[in-house]
C-alpha cells in the first residue's frame, strides 16, 4: 500500500482531503499531522476580530475531513525530514515514512527580525495563539481605565484589515482605545494599485486608526522604538508583518529560494526531490511567482490533489496554472469591504456582503466533506461576481453612451445678489465664494478654492480663459459675456456633466469660480482637480 503524508493542516490540505474524500481511489494509507484538529479561516479573521462572527463560526473540524479521506491524523509537526529514507519526524518523536510527502504548513512571522517582539508582541501566526491572545487583549482594554493603545505593525493587507477591524471593535468597547498602525516606512498595501491603497487610507482615518509611516525596531512592554529614535506608547502590540519560511525543508536537504521557501515547479513538485509536493504559503513558485496570499493556496489545492494521486499511480502531472492577477476583498471593519484588483479598486457594503457569502459557502463545504453538491453555491457566486463586474459596468456604459447620466441643467443659473451661486449641500461642488454664504456655512471645508488671480489686463484674462475652455475636452462655452461665463464639461465614456460658472471681479484682480457635478453626492475631487488644471493651464499670473 502507497504511504501518502501531509504535512500542515491548513486550507490547502483541507480541501485536498475533501477532494480525496469525493474520488474513487486505489488503496492509499494517508496520514496527516497537524498541530491543530481546529482550522481557523484566516478569511474570517478580521470579520471575528471586529465582533461580526463568533467563534465557531469561522473554524474548521478537521477530524471529519479526514475520516472522509480515510486519513488518520497525529497531532503535532514536522520537525525534520530524512529524504534519503523517507520520512518525517514529528515535535513528540514519531517516525513517518511515506513514498509521497505534500507539504503546505504555511509561512510563519520572523518574531525576532524586531528586537523585543517574541516577548512583548501578539503574532498574527500561529493563528490559534493570535486567537487566545486578542480575546485577552479585548478583555484588557474593556478593563483599563487609562487609554488603552493597540498598535499594528504591517502595512500590508493582513496589517490594514486588523487595524480596522480592532478600530471597529473598540468602538463598542466601554474603556478608551486607541488604535495605531505602523506602516514599515512603505506605502501601505505594497502590490495593490493606487486606488485601492488611497480607499484603505481613506478608511483607516475615517476609523480613526493614527498612522505612523515609520519602521519599528524595538518593542518592550510598554511601546515600540522607531528608527528615527521616537517611542511609542503601547499597550499592546500586534505583529502582522510579511511572511516568513519556516528552517526545517532547508535543513533536510529541499531546495529553497533565498528567503528559505521551498521551491516547486509548474506542477507544484519540488525542484530537487520529485516525490515532494508542496503549496501555499510555504512555497516559491520557480515558473509564475505570485505574492504569498491565501487566494493562490486555495487554488492550488485541486491541482496539487491531482498530482498527488498522479504520483502515486506513476501517472503524469497536471500544470498548475495560477491566474495573473487575484481579486482581493478587504475587511474594512464596519461591514464593508474594498474590491483590489490590479489597477482597479472601490469600496462597498455590498462588497463585505458577497465577501460573507463566500466565506461562509467556502466553510460550509468543508464542513460536508462528502457532499460534492458544490455548483449551486458556486454558481451563485460566479452570478453574483459576474453581475458586479461585467454586467453593472456595461449597463452603466451604455446608459452614459444614451445620456442617461448627463442630469438636468441646474434650474437656476447665473448670478444671485451679484456673486456666484452657492456651493452644493453635498461634496460635489467647489467655489471661490463658498464662504460669502451664510446659510452654506457647512460646505465651506470641502468646497472652498482660490479663485484666478490675475496681474494682466482683465479684459485679457478673461479672453486667455475663455480661450482655454474653448479648447478644453468635453468642454461647451453656454454664455459668454464679457465679464462672466458658463461652461459644461461633459466626460468621454459616462457622459457625466459639470457645470462650471467664471465671474470677473477686476477691481480685485480676479476671476471667481463655482463648478458642481450634476449627480451624485460626492465627485470624489474631479471639479477641483479640473479647476486646477484649468488655472495651471491659462496661467493667468
Amino acid at each position: 500500500m502507497k504511504r501518502l503524508l501531509l504535512a500542515g493542516g491548513g486550507q490547502t490540505h483541507s480541501l485536498v482531503l475533501r477532494d480525496l474524500a469525493l474520488r474513487k481511489r486505489a488503496e492509499l494509507d494517508v496520514v496527516l499531522i497537524t498541530p491543530t484538529l481546529r482550522l481557523p479561516y484566516s478569511g474570517m479573521l478580521p470579520g471575528w476580530m471586529a465582533g461580526h462572527y463568533a467563534l465557531e463560526e469561522w473554524l474548521i473540524d478537521l477530524a471529519p475531513l479526514a475520516r472522509a479521506a480515510g486519513a488518520r491524523v497525529i497531532l503535532g509537526s514536522v520537525q525534520a525530514l530524512d529524504l534519503t529514507n523517507k520520512q518525517a519526524t514529528g515535535e513528540h518523536g514519531e517516525v513517518l515514512q511515506f513514498d509521497v510527502l505534500s507539504i503546505a504548513t504555511g509561512a510563519t512571522i520572523d518574531v525576532d527580525a524586531i528586537a523585543g517582539a517574541r516577548e512583548h508582541a501578539l503574532a498574527l501566526r500561529p493563528l490559534d495563539t493570535f486567537i487566545a491572545n486578542w480575546q485577552r487583549t479585548v478583555d484588557h482594554a474593556t478593563s483599563d481605565r487609562e487609554v488603552f493603545r493597540i498598535t499594528v505593525i504591517g502595512g500590508g493587507a493582513g496589517g490594514v484589515e486588523c487595524a480596522l477591524a480592532a478600530a471597529h471593535r473598540a468602538r463598542s468597547l466601554q474603556g478608551a482605545v486607541q488604535i495605531q498602525l505602523i506602516t514599515g516606512g512603505v506605502s501601505l498595501l505594497p502590490g495593490h494599485g493606487a486606488r485601492a491603497r488611497y480607499l484603505a487610507t481613506r478608511a483607516l482615518r475615517k476609523s480613526g486608526v493614527v498612522l505612523i509611516d515609520a519602521i519599528a525596531t524595538e518593542i518592550d512592554a510598554h511601546g515600540i522604538v522607531l528608527a528615527d529614535g521616537k517611542y511609542v506608547s503601547s499597550e499592546a502590540t500586534l505583529l502582522v508583518t510579511g511572511a516568513a519560511a519556516s528552517e526545517w525543508p532547508r535543513r533536510a536537504g529541499l531546495a529553497v529560494d533565498q528567503r528559505g521557501f521551498i521551491e516547486v515547479n509548474a506542477y507544484l513538485q519540488s525542484t530537487s526531490h520529485a516525490f515532494v509536493f508542496a503549496a501555499g504559503d510555504c512555497v516559491a513558485l520557480i515558473d509564475s511567482p505570485r505574492p504569498k496570499s491565501g487566494v493562490y493556496a486555495v487554488r492550488a489545492a485541486a491541482p496539487l490533489a491531482l498530482n498527488l494521486l498522479a504520483a502515486i499511480k506513476g501517472q503524469p502531472l497536471s500544470r498548475f496554472k495560477p491566474h495573473r492577477r487575484a481579486l482581493y476583498l478587504l475587511s474594512t471593519g464596519s461591514k464593508c469591504a474594498i474590491a483590489s484588483w490590479g489597477s482597479w479598486a472601490f469600496c462597498a457594503r455590498g462588497l463585505w456582503r458577497l465577501k460573507n457569502h463566500i466565506d461562509r459557502g467556502y466553510i460550509a463545504k468543508l464542513r460536508n466533506p462528502t457532499n460534492p453538491k458544490k455548483t449551486t453555491g458556486a454558481m451563485r457566486t460566479l452570478a453574483v461576481l459576474a453581475f458586479i463586474f461585467i454586467i453593472v459596468p456595461l449597463l452603466v456604459f451604455a446608459a452614459g453612451q444614451f445620456g442617461l447620466l448627463m442630469g438636468r441643467s441646474p434650474a437656476e443659473s447665473g448670478l444671485r445678489e451679484g456673486k456666484l451661486r452657492p456651493p452644493s449641500r453635498t461634496q460635489n461642488s467647489v467655489s471661490s465664494q463658498a464662504a460669502q454664504w451664510p446659510e452654506t456655512e457647512h460646505a465651506v471645508a470641502y468646497a472652498t478654492i482660490e479663485p484666478f488671480a490675475f496681474t494682466q489686463d482683465s479684459a485679457l484674462a478673461m479672453n486667455r480663459l475663455r480661450d482655454v475652455l474653448a479648447n478644453w475636452p468635453g468642454a461647451r462655452i453656454v454664455e459668454n459675456s464679457p465679464e462672466y461665463l458658463n461652461v459644461q464639461f461633459e466626460t468621454r465614456w459616462l457622459r457625466f456633466v459639470d457645470d462650471a460658472e467664471f465671474l470677473l471681479d477686476p477691481a480685485a484682480r480676479m476671476i471667481h469660480v463655482r463648478s458642481a457635478a450634476r449627480l451624485g453626492r460626492k465627485d470624489f475631487g474631479a471639479n477641483r482637480a479640473r479647476i486646477e488644471a484649468i488655472r495651471k493651464r491659462a496661467d493667468l499670473r
